[in-house]
């Protein structure tokens, strides 16, 4: 749990409460551990396009996959300097 703003998990938690955000036009406040700021995986995310169920682009180099784990297995491969490689 974050101790600044009592969010207890990053994906469930976060996107419940998104709408009321944007909503408010409020953001996380500064020091949170769920900010993007924070975010090891929020470049990669950022660089994520889907046009539709089959079809995943990178936002590096434009290398469309027909499933999201093949683009993150292409980011380790190819883009390692500018992404989290696990």
């Amino acid at each position: 749990m974050c101790a600044v703003c009592g969010l207890h998990s990053a994906n469930d938690s976060f996107q419940e409460i998104v709408p009321a955000f944007e909503q408010h036009q409020a953001s996380l406040p500064a020091g949170c551990a769920f900010g993007v700021d924070r975010d090891t995986y929020a470049v990669q995310e950022q660089n994520k396009y889907s046009e539709n169920a089959g079809k995943w682009t990178c936002g590096f180099c434009g290398k469309s996959f027909y499933e999201e784990r093949f683009l993150d297995k292409h980011f380790d491969a190819r883009h390692s300097d500018r992404t989290v490689t696990v």
